[in-house]
This record gives structure tokens, C-alpha cells and sequence, in this order.
């Protein structure tokens, strides 16, 4: 190509087109590897933090998908995490979901709500510097919910955990195993300081409801686990005592429930539980007798009265029989308040006896009264062991003038023996309108003189018992003619 100018074309002109077709120098060697370098540099510098954002964006998903058996994992990943922007957004996804997790909880996996608050606070509580899980000056209950002073329900694990245990306890107010076990729960999380106070007060009150409230029939059911709650929770035994006072002075309807709160009792007592007695001070006035004693026995007292007033011998016969006895044998002042009421029953007793003898009452009818009446008598009498007391034995304790006259002869008005004579037949006492009812009259005969005979022997001494039954061995047939 030619070099020569245009001799019109002008001097800097001419100078760019000498120029134009020139090869440039090539450049030194220190700069072309210095360029190639950096070049290289910036493109590692991508790839890396490209991969830094790519598995910050896993571990931000897999926070998001975690279940319970991955939080301890992400836990520890989250721990060794050192981007600050990548690890706020870590801290704030997984307070979330533990939040979430938590709030689904159910009864039987509150303990793994209970290891995520401890989780939580143990990573906030290095003795370093101060972690994003637990900045300077916050609060326990803060660092378990991640460091947050102010945050909503939904993302603060203390509050999600302390609303559900609530919730929890409210809804099976009921269940007396859920109950202990939120109990355990949030008793441990109160003395570590990460939950309130107040929720633990909750679920107690929850407690002393379930012993305000439940049916008595229950206690028994769940004998052991109220031994277990009393050792834990000391509020919990004035309560149960309370409960057991009233239910014992109130009246007891269906066959067979006073002695199975007599069962309840002592197996509370056999366990460790000091329900019979109360603490110093809290004895109530027993307006009959102007003596102080424990709530429970004086229920117990109070019932037996409205027993002993109300109803007929034959169910005091089938009632009082067994632990129900052995209940008002257990303490000694309540002894003898029931060892006086029962004697006078005795006594009254055997003078309706005597009344229906001499009203002429249906004869097979006063047979059966006077069989439970030796029930009623041999039972009392034998209470305690059959211990001597007084004119008497067991709860059985008469004035000598009336044990004398329940033990007299035949021909002795209103006798254990002249009411018993009065429906035998052949015997000189058997009024004129029982004749025509002989045949019936055997059927008991045997069974009403062998009662007799233990009487006897119960409230007479050994010279008296055989006199006794010597005296009466003419006026025991064998069988009906």
C-alpha cells in the first residue's frame, strides 16, 4: 500500500494516515502476565462466592423444610456459619420453624420442645463473645428465641412453647398423666429461667383443679402418680387433704362407697401420704363434743352420725364391715366419738326390737332384723381385734346396766334373749298371733341362735357366756318337728 500523502490533504491528517498502517510494538512481558493474573483472580473470586450463595441458599431451604429429626443438624451448621448477612437470615428462618414446630406440638413430644428451648440457649450462651444467637444484654428467654428482645408468637420459640403447654394443659384438664408430664416440663424450664413463671402456676392450678374436681373413684386409679405429684409439688397434699375431708362428711348413697373411700384412704396411707392427720392448726370444731380434730376425721365422724341416725340396721350390717371399721379404728380420738355412737345405735336397737315383739309385727320380718342386728353387734364388737374396751369389745362399749340387760335371760323384757325366744318356735315367749306362722319360723332358727351364742360370747365374760348358753340350750331346736 502506498505511503505517499495527497498533496492537498492536510499536515494532521496526513500524519493519521502514515500511522494508520503501522503494527504497534509488542508489550513487555511483566504486563501481559500481571493483566492475565487479575483476570484470573476476579473469575475465582465469582466462582467461590457464586458456591458460597448456592449452599447458603440450601441450608436456607433445608431451614425452611426442617422437620424434628433435622434441627439438631442445622443447629450445628448454623453455629460454624461465619457470613453475618447469610447467618441473620439463617437466625431469623430457623426461629420461625422451630417456632412453627413447636406450636404443633402434642402431649407425649413436649420434651422435644423442651430440647429445642435447651438447644437453643446453649448455643446463646458461649462464654465468648457475644454470638447472634445471644447479643449483649438480652434476656435467657430472649437467646433461647434467638436473641430477639420484642418478637411475635409466631417467631419466638419461648412464646410458641409456652402458649402450646398452656394450651395443651387447658384442653386435657382432665387427664391427670398429661397434666404431670406438662408439670415436669415446665417445672425444669422455670428453675433454668427460659419460660415465665406464670406457666408453670398455670399447669398447678390446672392440678390442684383436676384433685378440686375429679370423681373420688378416680383417686384410687391414680394412687401412685398422686404419691409422685406430692413429692414434686408440696401445694398439692393440703389440697388432696381438703378434697378427702369434704368427701368424707359427705353422705355416701350407693352400696359399698364408704368402704371403698375407706380403701382410698388407707392405700393413700399405705403409699406415704399422711391423709388422716393434718398440720398443727388446721384441726376443725366438732360442735358435739367441743374437741378439735383433723378435717377427714371429723367428716368421717359427721358421717357416721348421719349413717348411725338414717339408716336401717341391715344396711349398717352390710356397710360398716371391713375397712370401714378399721377407718374409724385408725386414730384414737376418732375411736371413741365412734365407739360412743355406735353403742348408743345398739342399745336404741334392740329396743325397736323389743317394740315390733310387742306390736306384733310380721314374725319372719323381725327374725331377719334381728339377724342383721347380730351382724351389725358381732361386726362393731369385733372391730380393732376384738379389743377389750370398757363394758364392751371393738367399737362396742355399753353402760353395765345395758350390757346386763342385752345379756339377761329370756324372761327378762326387751333381753337379746326375750326378743329372740319371742319368734322360736315352742318357746313360752312366742306370742299367740306367731303360732300359725311355725314352719316359716324354722327356716332362720338355727342361724338366729348361733348369733346369740357369739354375742354372748363377745360382750360377756366367761362365767356369763356359759350360764348363758346353758340357760338357752333348751330353745334351740335342731330342725322343725
Amino acid at each position: 500500500e502506498s505511503t505517499t500523502a495527497n498533496p492537498g490533504t492536510p499536515p494532521q491528517k496526513q500524519q493519521q494516515q502514515a500511522t494508520r498502517g503501522r503494527t504497534l510494538p509488542p508489550a513487555s512481558g511483566s504486563t501481559l502476565n500481571g493483566g492475565a493474573a487479575s483476570s484470573l483472580g476476579s473469575r475465582a473470586s465469582a466462582n467461590g462466592s457464586g458456591q458460597s450463595q448456592r449452599e447458603g441458599a440450601e441450608l436456607l431451604l433445608n431451614v425452611q423444610r426442617a422437620g424434628w429429626g433435622q434441627m439438631d443438624e442445622l443447629l450445628d451448621r448454623l453455629n460454624q456459619t461465619t457470613d453475618d448477612r447469610l447467618l441473620a437470615k439463617l437466625r431469623k428462618n430457623f426461629r420461625i420453624r422451630a417456632s412453627e414446630l413447636i406450636a404443633e406440638l402434642s402431649t407425649s413430644h413436649l420434651d422435644r420442645g423442651r430440647h429445642m428451648l435447651l438447644s437453643l440457649r446453649r448455643l446463646g450462651a458461649k462464654p465468648s463473645a457475644p454470638t447472634p444467637w445471644r447479643p449483649d444484654g438480652a434476656s435467657v428467654a430472649a437467646a433461647a428465641g434467638g436473641g430477639e428482645a420484642e418478637l411475635a408468637r409466631w417467631e419466638c420459640p419461648v412464646k410458641a412453647f409456652e402458649d402450646r403447654i398452656t394450651q395443651l394443659a387447658y384442653r386435657n384438664v382432665h387427664d391427670l398423666a398429661t397434666l404431670m408430664r406438662c408439670h415436669t416440663v415446665t417445672s425444669d424450664l422455670v428453675q433454668r429461667g427460659i419460660i415465665k413463671p406464670k406457666v408453670h402456676a398455670a399447669i398447678v392450678t390446672c392440678l390442684l383443679r383436676w384433685i378440686e374436681r375429679e370423681p373420688i373413684q378416680l383417686f384410687r386409679r391414680h394412687a401412685e402418680s398422686l404419691v409422685e405429684l406430692v413429692a414434686v409439688e408440696p401445694t398439692v397434699l393440703p389440697q388432696l387433704r381438703r378434697r378427702l375431708g369434704r368427701r368424707a362428711g359427705q353422705a355416701f348413697h350407693g352400696k359399698g362407697q364408704f368402704a371403698g373411700f375407706a380403701q382410698l384412704v388407707f392405700q393413700l396411707e399405705a403409699l406415704g401420704l399422711p391423709v388422716v392427720d393434718d398440720e398443727p392448726g388446721n384441726e376443725v370444731l366438732d360442735h358435739p363434743t367441743a374437741s378439735m380434730m383433723p378435717p377427714l376425721q371429723l367428716g368421717l365422724l359427721q358421717t357416721l352420725r348421719s349413717m348411725l341416725r338414717d339408716w336401717p340396721v341391715d344396711r349398717l350390717a352390710d356397710e360398716l364391715t371391713g375397712p370401714a371399721l378399721d377407718l374409724l379404728c385408725c386414730r384414737k380420738g376418732l375411736k371413741e366419738e365412734a365407739t360412743s355412737n355406735i353403742s348408743v345405735r345398739i342399745s336404741e336397737e334392740l329396743n325397736a326390737i323389743r317394740d315390733k315383739v310387742l306390736a306384733r309385727a310380721e314374725p319372719v320380718r323381725v327374725q331377719i332384723v334381728l339377724l342383721a342386728y347380730g351382724r351389725f353387734l358381732c361386726a362393731t364388737a369385733g372391730a380393732a381385734g376384738g379389743k377389750v374396751s370398757g363394758n364392751g369389745r371393738g367399737l362396742v362399749d355399753l353402760a353395765e346396766p345395758l350390757r346386763m340387760h342385752l345379756l339377761a335371760s329370756q324372761e327378762t323384757l326387751g333381753s337379746l334373749g326375750f326378743c329372740t325366744a319371742s319368734v322360736t318356735p315352742g318357746a313360752k315367749e312366742l306370742p299367740p298371733e306367731y303360732l300359725g306362722r311355725k314352719v316359716e319360723l324354722y327356716e332362720r332358727l338355727g342361724d338366729l341362735w348361733k348369733m346369740v351364742a357369739q354375742v354372748m360370747q363377745l360382750l360377756g365374760d366367761d362365767d356369763e357366756s356359759a350360764v348363758a348358753r346353758t340357760l338357752l340350750e333348751p330353745l334351740q331346736p335342731v330342725r322343725a318337728p
